[in-house]
């Protein structure tokens, strides 16, 4: 864990940040990887000393201590008869019981960190603002001290991409989802894993149909969570009318939905 990314911690400038307003001292991405560790090393549970070589620090240092607050934070490890021992969430990360269960494990640890799952239940279904507005979101709604703004968002971003949470639209803009997306993994790599060696956000492929074509640049696709790992999409122009052309789009689905249930009589 020596590339794990750590809270900084206070110095002179920013001493009076209150206590509990800094991100856990580990990244979702860094937590879960330490949840395989503990897992692939003894089966998910250990003891403080052997916590303390996978981590890297001493029992008796406040990184030991801040890291495992961490994974407490998350829901990933708990006390277990003077061991430490991984949770149903941390079990689920380290040895997914189907294709997406570490991703779902993963999101149900985002949502435990309070700040972390403001933002995402504020803007699930939606675009994520530039980040010089998402940092001004951290700070005037969420009363995050502006020193460690920053850091929050940079945890945001790597909870949500490892837990397969944003898609890149054609566009250039990011759409927070409600679930994670479809993932292709090769060998025994967990879908998590596979997010987290990705240098860009996972992109849902739009399929190449007749009826739709490719995206025009005036053209929005909105993304429909039907349920797990199944997504609709929908193309609309920029300019439609909201009122207008929503009621001409019901009427339209709703024509051809009763076409296929004729089809099938």
């Amino acid at each position: 864990m020596a590339n794990s990314a750590v809270t900084p911690q206070p110095d002179e400038k920013t001493e009076r940040i209150p206590r509990g307003s800094a991100p856990p001292a580990l990244k979702l991405s860094d937590a879960a990887e330490l949840a395989r560790k503990i897992y692939d090393n003894a089966g998910g549970l250990v003891s403080q000393d052997m916590f303390s070589q996978l981590i890297g620090n001493t029992t008796t240092s406040s990184a030991f201590v801040r890291k495992l607050s961490a994974l407490r934070a998350y829901g990933i490890i708990e006390d277990n008869g003077g061991n430490l021992g991984l949770t149903e969430i941390g079990n689920r990360i380290a040895a997914p019981r189907d294709a997406e269960d570490d991703l779902a494990a993963m999101k149900e640890a985002l949502q435990r960190i309070e700040t972390l799952n403001k933002i995402f239940e504020r803007f699930k279904g939606r675009i994520l603002p530039e980040e010089q507005f998402l940092k001004n979101i951290f700070i005037q709604e969420l009363k995050i001290p502006r020193e460690i703004a920053d850091h929050w968002i940079s945890w945001f971003l790597d909870a949500a991409k490892v837990s397969r949470l944003l898609h890149n639209r054609t566009d250039g803009k990011t759409q927070v989802l409600e679930g994670a997306t479809p993932v292709q993994k090769n060998g025994n790599e967990t879908p998590s894993q596979v997010a987290k060696k990705e240098d860009t956000v996972p992109v849902v492929q739009q399929p190449a149909t007749a009826s739709i074509g490719a995206l025009e640049g005036d053209a929005d696709l909105i993304l429909i969570q039907l349920g797990r790992g199944r997504l609709a999409k929908l193309q609309l122009p920029n300019d439609w009318d909201s009122a207008k052309d929503l009621s001409r789009l019901l009427k339209m689905l709703s024509l051809s939905l009763s076409d296929e249930i004729t089809e099938e009589k």
